[in-house]
């Protein structure tokens, strides 16, 4: 039982300071603006949001906002790589089997993340056309495994 405790209280704290660390990493403080501490910034909000400076009252746009359909897709995708390597591992797909299937699955990663970042999120249009082409992509891996 104490084993456990110790166990216990030992995973808590190894999961906790890497968190906590990254944390206080990512929040900075009042005086870490160029300012040593013990140092006031006497600056008011409207003068620390000149272009460079850094605000902490602002926050930044992100760089890529999560959609769940590129989500699905890039799940899906990474299933079928993942029979592509599993068929490829027990020997029933050959190496020019696997080249080809592997040049289509990157074409049709490649469309996905050219869509998602040109239109920012995948139209319901795109997605049904890239589910279309990913069950296409499955049917042939299907295909060929059977007739190996």
């Amino acid at each position: 039982m104490r084993s456990l405790i110790v166990k216990a209280a030992l995973t808590a704290i190894l999961i906790t300071v890497p968190l906590a660390t990254a944390f206080a990493a990512s929040h900075p403080s009042r005086h870490s603006h160029g300012a040593r501490a013990g140092e006031n910034d006497h600056r008011t909000h409207w003068a620390r949001s000149e272009p460079g400076d850094d605000d902490p009252l602002v926050d930044p746009m992100p760089m890529f906002i999560t959609d769940s359909r590129m989500d699905t897709i890039l799940a899906e995708i990474s299933a079928a790589d993942g029979r592509i390597a599993a068929d490829s591992g027990r020997m029933m797909l050959s190496a020019a089997e696997v080249r080809d299937l592997r040049s289509q699955e990157a074409a049709i990663r490649r469309q996905a993340i050219q869509v998602a970042l040109s239109d920012g999120m995948i139209s319901r249009f795109h997605y049904h056309v890239i589910e279309h082409q990913i069950a296409d992509l499955d049917r042939a891996i299907s295909r060929k495994v059977r007739h190996a």
